[in-house]
């Protein structure tokens, strides 16, 4: 959970003490996989699979669970290939 944490307060994945696996309908998914489209997405090799996605639309996942506080854990923004090590790359 530290090392979660770590990542939320670096601004890379939203809040993640959370029970919540279901995606509110207001989120804006396809505006989080068009961040990974461009920009640093295409140095982490994630901006061609991001465009892929887009390519053939983003479906939002059906199912899941609403706590009522936050969102589902999801990553924010992309970073540059090299600049996480060990556990926080893992995760």
């Amino acid at each position: 959970m530290h090392i979660a944490e770590r990542l939320y307060l670096s601004g890379l994945t939203s809040y993640p003490r959370t029970e919540t696996s279901k995606y509110p309908e207001h989120m804006d998914l396809a505006g989080l996989v068009r961040q990974f489209a461009q920009g640093l997405g295409n140095s982490c090799n994630l901006g061609e699979y991001a465009a892929t996605v887009l390519e053939h639309g983003v479906r939002r996942p059906g199912g899941g669970f609403d706590a009522g506080d936050h969102p589902p854990i999801t990553p924010c923004r992309a970073v540059h290939p090299g600049s996480l090590s060990g556990d926080e790359a893992r995760l």
